[in-house]
């Protein structure tokens, strides 16, 4: 009915749900739970430490383990990273994988767009904690490898 209209008439021009802003959301660090980093990350390792108040005496499931994580560093870290390669034609929200410039795989481009803001394609990728201040490397679904240079991490 009418979502189907609207749904159809934006088609052409490649609209659907969420766009054109979402470059916005990731360039101004507009966080999505889940489809930023997975649900199976901390809130540490996605930048999110300052609304978790682990210095307070209450207890909560899950305190310990990210006491310990705090203490000893999170494993991985969602970044802000450029991509090579021509502008996105849309934005992508299926993940890819992230490979370290040695081979190893070391997490996952999460959401990639192209940036009006620095003239580039600029992705979140949720990465071990290792390879997050440096070059890594993905492939698109299309099977296209892209060069991915640090920019920032998430939210700081």
């Amino acid at each position: 009915d009418l979502w189907d209209a609207v749904w159809a008439a934006g088609e052409k021009y490649g609209i659907h749900p969420g766009a054109p802003t979402l470059n916005e959301r990731i360039e101004s660090d507009l966080f999505s739970y889940r489809a930023d980093c997975g649900a199976g990350a901390s809130p540490l390792e996605v930048g999110l430490n300052r609304y978790v108040s682990l210095d307070r005496d209450d207890d909560f499931i899950g305190k310990v383990a990210l006491l310990a994580e705090q203490e000893r560093g999170p494993a991985r870290r969602l970044v802000k990273a450029l991509l090579s390669g021509e502008r996105f034609p849309a934005t992508s929200e299926s993940p890819w994988p992230a490979v370290g410039l040695d081979g190893t795989p070391c997490g996952e481009v999460r959401v990639a767009v192209w940036s009006p803001k620095h003239e580039s394609n600029l992705c979140l990728a949720l990465v071990s904690a290792d390879v997050a201040g440096g070059p890594f490397t993905t492939e698109t679904p299309s099977g296209e490898t892209l060069e991915a240079i640090h920019h920032a991490y998430f939210a700081e």
